[in-house]
């Protein structure tokens, strides 16, 4: 299977329900598919108990939040 694009990651995106808020620009946003739903994950839950694994949206406070346009040179 192909990686996924940042196209497709904006029309997964678009199918949750509601604004993702900080989430939806942030680098440690991962999105998981099915064929009825989309999940937005929190890396850093990985390393860090303080962030849920599984964040409420939308939301608007983040101690970790970290635009994607700085991950990119």
């Amino acid at each position: 299977m192909p990686p996924r694009t940042e196209e497709d990651d904006r029309v997964l995106l678009e199918r949750l329900s509601g604004s993702a808020g900080l989430c939806g620009d942030c680098v440690h946003r991962r999105l998981l598919a099915s064929a009825r739903s989309v999940f937005l994950r929190c890396a850093l839950a990985d390393a860090d108990a303080r962030f849920p694994r599984y964040p409420r949206l939308p939301v608007l406070v983040c101690a970790g939040h970290q635009p994607a346009a700085l991950r990119r040179p």
